[in-house]
């Protein structure tokens, strides 16, 4: 099996050696054709059918000489072909290095950089909050809660999933997905974080450990994905576990569209994006 797969990278390798190199060769093979079939050919027929008072030994002489220097001259040209197109080709990858580097700095500077926080804490007034999927009753029945806990000084029974945008550029179009630890997923759908600014969403967790309504075990937070775009029109993800209140972030999961990396309709889309219900309090 692993001779197999050794073979199968050194084949791989010369197959990509004469597909990229292929002119130069097919030169090389023109000229050793050249030097060792049809020069001895001519210079035969030179020495024995040419008329003249020149031995063998003065036609070699100047076949030699004459041979040599046409050698030479090959042997010169075609390594200053060979390190021109090692220049151009080094120019190219250069360019290249050049373009993505400069198009990385550009997207870098305008990405938003946010922190994610889970935990208990004092309700304010003039925090902006978002609900999941709920009617009209449950909406203002969440909202009095709210206008409630905010007159308390104490902090809220449960954590808040909150996400502030720390840098100065605006989150769009932010997709958040929580998922719980029975494995039901939530999802919330804001179409901008202003740079600076913060948002708190009430999750299920939230809204069941506040009205007594679900048991520790049923009611825990696991993750949060968050989709966004920036306001270079790039599409970012971020991935975050959370274990008793301690949120980490996992990088090796983080996609970003610049880097390549592809994101799925199902997974994250424009179309049909629709904000969930929110409250200024």
């Amino acid at each position: 099996m692993v001779e197999q797969k050794i073979c199968k990278v050194v084949v791989g390798s010369i197959k990509k050696f004469f597909k990229k190199n292929w002119r130069m060769l097919s030169l090389i093979l023109i000229g050793v054709f050249i030097i060792l079939v049809l020069i001895p050919v001519i210079l035969e027929i030179g020495i024995t059918n040419i008329p003249g008072n020149g031995d063998d030994g003065g036609w070699l002489g100047f076949w030699g000489g004459y041979l040599g220097t046409m050698i030479g001259s090959a042997i010169a040209i075609g390594g200053v072909y060979w390190q021109v197109q090692k220049n151009v080709e080094f120019e190219k990858k250069l360019s290249k290095t050049q373009i993505e580097s400069e198009k990385e700095l550009a997207f870098r500077s305008r990405r938003p950089f946010c922190i994610v926080s889970y935990n208990q804490k004092k309700i304010y007034r003039k925090q902006l909050f978002y609900f999941g999927s709920i009617d009209d009753k449950e909406f203002y029945d969440f909202n009095n809660m709210l206008q409630d806990l905010s007159c308390n000084a104490e902090p809220a029974k449960s954590p808040l999933l909150n996400i502030n945008n720390v840098s100065e550029h605006r989150m769009m179009a932010v997709k958040v997905t929580v998922g719980y630890s029975d494995e039901s997923e939530e999802t919330f759908c804001i179409e901008k974080i202003d740079g600076e600014k913060e948002i708190n969403i009430i999750t299920k967790v939230f809204t069941s450990k506040q009205l007594k309504k679900c048991s520790k075990q049923s009611c825990e937070l696991k993750s949060v994905t968050i989709y966004f775009t920036s306001e270079q029109r790039e599409k970012i993800k971020l991935v975050f576990n959370i274990c008793d209140q301690n949120v980490k972030y996992q990088k090796e999961k983080r996609k970003i569209e610049n880097h390549e990396d592809v994101f799925e309709e199902s997974e994250y889309s424009l179309e049909n994006f629709k904000e969930n219900p929110g409250t200024l309090l």
